[in-house]
């Protein structure tokens, strides 16, 4: 960013264009360009947002351009309790043992050198990359609260809360937390809701097991269809294709929405109509169609255990 700010500002177009809720560190980049660059700070301040808007416009447009901008939709949960967003911003990101270390050697700081604490607790807002670095955490933390859809929403701030962790931990209790960090997700995975033995990768890779499971079941159930049949799948619908090989279903049809006047068209030619629970759901909240008066549910709503 001090030297090549046009290639920083392509770094931070892909940073967006990878997952979009990453405009929200817009600000923060902004402000420490601004505070960095004592002469220059109108010209690269203003340099750094125009390069980066173009970018991340740039390399996000096939996304614009295939879902004609509607792209922003939130699949969170409608309601969270406060145990749910401490477990999933904590245990959830850094594993039972992380955070066990991270306590442990806090303990440890203070107990025997509590003046590094205070000296560098008073440094952060004298300090451009320490205070840049606390606005990165807690902003993100914000979007967490306001989205807490997934945990990997935290993702973007966990090398700068280490970074700020550093400045408060010796260098030997750092090196062992990141050790400790390193080995937490294969090992002791605990949150608000459960206990394993396996920690979070085995954890999602059990997971995506499921889903793979549950897509493979549905298929099978398509398979067996009657000819001409009209399936409803809704959000499954490129899930099925891309297992299906992207070649679809020779004389079936897959959909992923339907509106009333379709319905009534089907039933008019008596064609067989079949539906999963999770369009049946979706389809009641978009267009208020009840399902059951046109055709039959073969597949209930697959739950993760997470």
């Amino acid at each position: 960013m001090k030297e090549k700010i046009i290639t920083a500002s392509i770094f931070f177009g892909l940073i967006i264009s990878t997952r979009f809720n990453n405009i929200i560190f817009f600000l923060p980049f902004l402000y420490f360009i601004y505070t960095e660059f004592q002469e220059k700070r109108i010209i690269y301040t203003t340099r750094f947002f125009l390069s980066a808007t173009f970018f991340s416009l740039l390399f996000f447009s096939p996304v614009i351009i295939r879902y004609d901008g509607k792209f922003l939709y939130h699949y969170g949960a409608d309601e969270i309790s406060l145990k749910q967003i401490i477990s999933f911003s904590t245990l959830y990101i850094f594993g039972f043992i992380g955070c066990l270390s991270l306590f442990l050697f806090s303990i440890k700081q203070f107990w025997i050198d509590r003046k590094i604490i205070t000296i560098n607790y008073f440094r952060i807002d004298k300090d451009n990359f320490m205070f840049f670095s606390a606005i990165m955490v807690f902003i993100n933390l914000l979007f967490f609260i306001k989205f807490p859809l997934e945990a990997g929403y935290l993702t973007p701030s966990v090398p700068f809360l280490f970074i700020i962790f550093s400045n408060f931990l010796s260098k030997q209790s750092m090196k062992l937390y990141l050790i400790s960090m390193f080995i937490s997700p294969f090992f002791l995975l605990l949150t608000a809701q459960k206990f394993d033995i396996l920690g979070i990768v085995f954890s999602n890779e059990k997971m995506e097991n499921q889903q793979l499971k549950n897509s493979a079941i549905l298929l099978d159930k398509i398979e067996k269809l009657p000819k001409n049949s009209v399936v409803l799948v809704s959000s499954s619908y490129d899930h099925l294709l891309f297992l299906k090989g992207g070649n679809g279903f020779a004389q079936k049809k897959l959909l992923k929405e339907i509106t009333l006047s379709e319905l009534k068209t089907l039933k008019k030619k008596k064609t067989p109509f079949f539906y999963t629970e999770e369009a049946k759901e979706l389809s009641n909240k978009q267009v208020s169609v009840s399902l059951e008066k046109f055709g039959k549910s073969i597949h209930p709503i697959f739950i993760n255990e997470r």
